[in-house]
């Protein structure tokens, strides 16, 4: 079993979702979750801080989509 840390950082314009640890297939469920419910919050814009991942795999490179859906961006 692969880790995720979810660190949601809440700021003036919106809400940063700091991701460490890997995100992969094992874990993407959990980093989709976050991501709806920052949406779900009404908070403004979402970045994705993806800095202190140590490993990503592609199934985890879908989750930047599903953030732009989540926020508006398409």
């Amino acid at each position: 079993m692969t880790a995720l840390g979810v660190d949601p950082v809440i700021t003036d314009t919106g809400t940063v979702l700091r991701l460490s640890g890997e995100l992969d297939l094992g874990t993407v469920a959990e980093a989709e979750d976050a991501l709806f419910r920052i949406e779900n919050a009404g908070r403004g814009g979402i970045m994705l801080d993806l800095r202190y991942l140590g490993f990503i795999d592609s199934t985890g490179f879908a989750v930047h989509p599903v953030g732009a859906r989540a926020s508006g961006r398409t």
